[in-house]
């Protein structure tokens, strides 16, 4: 496990994938005599398998998985590799916005953050309930902004 993840979300993914999902499939470098050379593992088996078990969200992420999942596939330079195209992006990330939040809500209103003065889940709401008589509205924003951290990604229930 590693400090970048809660225990939570590390077992959750856990499920998915049996081990880290980080793979080097192409290393690039200059030997002693200065000759640029690479070296290629393609994706293992087991990483195949739990990418496998993804669906791409759009016709984009589809064509990117189905080359990764090929093993002729060859990766490309960094400087030659496709970056998707910001309308696929943006389209993506107003989907996922109105996933979280079906009502137009703010994800404030279902996020539930920890707080580190007891360490209970509040969301943004029930944390201006819990301060109201001690401090001002803008204060409790700011706390919740700046000094509690969301619990794993961004979870909603």
């Amino acid at each position: 496990m590693n400090r970048a993840i809660s225990r939570e979300a590390f077992l959750r993914d856990l499920q998915w994938c049996p081990r880290n999902f980080l793979h080097r499939y192409r290393l690039a470098f200059k030997d002693l005599d200065d000759v640029p050379r690479e070296a290629i593992a393609p994706l293992p088996d087991d990483l195949r398998q739990a990418l496998d078990k993804l669906q791409p969200l759009d016709p984009w992420s589809a064509s990117v998985m189905a080359q990764w999942l090929d093993p002729t596939w060859r990766c490309k330079a960094w400087s030659e590799i496709d970056v998707m195209p910001k309308e696929i992006s943006d389209e993506n990330i107003q989907r996922e916005k109105r996933e979280r939040s079906p009502a137009g809500e703010p994800l404030e209103v279902h996020e539930r953050r920890i707080d580190p003065f007891d360490g209970k889940r509040y969301s943004l709401a029930q944390l201006l309930e819990k301060y109201k008589d001690q401090y001002r509205e803008k204060d409790i924003k700011s706390y919740w902004r700046n000094a509690m951290k969301p619990n794993e990604y961004l979870v909603v229930d």
